[in-house]
């Protein structure tokens, strides 16, 4: 019981880093977001807030919030007649939107919101004059189609992604409390155990990120 307890706490603060890690990537790329803003560098702003909003993790503020500035960067351009850095602002949105789906799409009424003037403005680009015969509603709705055919992530990879993220954490765990003696003298058979686990917890953590 008491190794249990052990192992159980370790994960917990190993989990716990991760997360903070999380929280201060997001935070620190927001900032080069705003200060790439305070700049007039609006295009190097949303690589930035892309970055910051795919740093996904329960209760990250900065998420929306970097949502929020790719929103209004994408609306002052496309007032500004700059549809090429609207665009880039509204797909980078729905990327890092996309990115942190898993059972659901996170956010459905922002990204059909984004879905929708991605469509508008792919209407309205050169490359649809190639679309004989379609009107500017068709063209629209033929781009939405598109974007709203995206499929979610299979629920059987996400299994796997989610049972080999804590196979490899638990591996670790259980070779620092088992895996180590006296004096951090290395106990082969727990050691080993722990080795195995773990590359087939990464292996299937891998085939997971690649396959959802």
């Amino acid at each position: 019981m008491a190794w249990s307890l052990k192992a159980a706490a370790l994960l917990i603060l190993l989990l716990s880093a991760l997360y903070v890690r999380v929280i201060v990537e997001s935070h620190r790329s927001f900032a080069r977001g705003e200060e790439a803003l305070g700049n007039a560098d609006a295009g190097g702003a949303v690589g930035h807030f892309e970055t910051s909003a795919s740093w996904t993790a329960p209760f990250n503020p900065m998420t929306g919030k970097a949502h929020e500035r790719l929103w209004q960067i994408g609306r002052k351009a496309e007032l500004d007649g700059d549809m090429d850095l609207a665009l880039a602002a509204y797909r980078a949105e729905r990327s890092s939107i996309m990115a942190a789906r898993s059972f659901i799409v996170p956010d459905g009424q922002r990204l059909a919101e984004v879905d929708r003037r991605i469509s508008a403005l792919m209407a309205r680009s050169p490359s649809a004059q190639g679309f004989k015969g379609k009107s500017l509603d068709g063209l629209r709705r033929l781009h939405i189609e598109a974007l709203t055919a995206s499929p979610r992530p299979g629920t059987a990879w996400l299994i796997v992604l989610l049972s080999g993220f804590f196979l490899w954490t638990g591996a670790v765990a259980y070779f620092l409390l088992a895996g180590l003696g006296p004096a951090l003298t290395i106990v082969r058979s727990p050691c080993l155990r722990s080795l195995v686990a773990f590359l087939a917890g990464l292996a299937l953590w891998i085939a997971g990120m690649v396959l959802a």
